[in-house]
């Protein structure tokens, strides 16, 4: 999860941004993705939580890189990270013990990143992001759904508590 002032420095950069076609991302879904589950079984949450909790070891603190960039053709928008061992080494040990306890995940390099936009298209230059650390004190896992036709990530649980 990000502090209140990444979240607004993304959240300002975002607005920003001239987009053709597509729609901006609620700044109340600004996350930093460690593992994408996809649908999974409700009866999991507890199990999942389990898991967050042993590939923990110790708060870290990121920090927004100041750029903007794309996936998917440019239809995703996404603020980026400095790089940052420590996520790095919670992030590759989540998916390894995910997937040594049966969570299929998706494959590739993992590029630490905050969406900003879906389904877009936009009109280049992108705006810079104003540069701001946050530290990071848990894994949270995230319930993605809808709601009245607007996407809402729904904390299910954190590691640490």
């Amino acid at each position: 999860e990000l502090s209140d002032e990444a979240r607004a420095a993304a959240r300002a950069a975002a607005e920003k941004i001239r987009l053709e076609k597509g729609k901006l991302t609620d700044a109340d879904n600004y996350h930093v993705t460690l593992a994408f589950l996809g649908q999974t079984d409700e009866s999991a949450v507890p199990e999942l939580l389990r898991l967050g909790a042993l590939c923990w070891r110790a708060p870290f603190a990121l920090a927004l890189s100041g750029r903007i960039d794309t996936f998917k053709g440019g239809s995703v928008i996404w603020a980026g990270l400095d790089r940052n061992d420590a996520l790095f080494e919670t992030q590759a040990r989540l998916q390894a013990i995910l997937r040594e306890n049966g969570f299929p995940l998706e494959e590739g390099a993992y590029t630490p990143h905050i969406t900003v936009a879906r389904s877009a298209r936009a009109v280049l230059p992108y705006p810079s992001v104003e540069r701001v650390s946050f530290g990071v004190r848990a894994i949270t896992l995230f319930e993605s759904t809808r709601e009245g036709g607007r996407l809402v990530y729904k904390p299910l649980g954190r590691r640490p508590q």
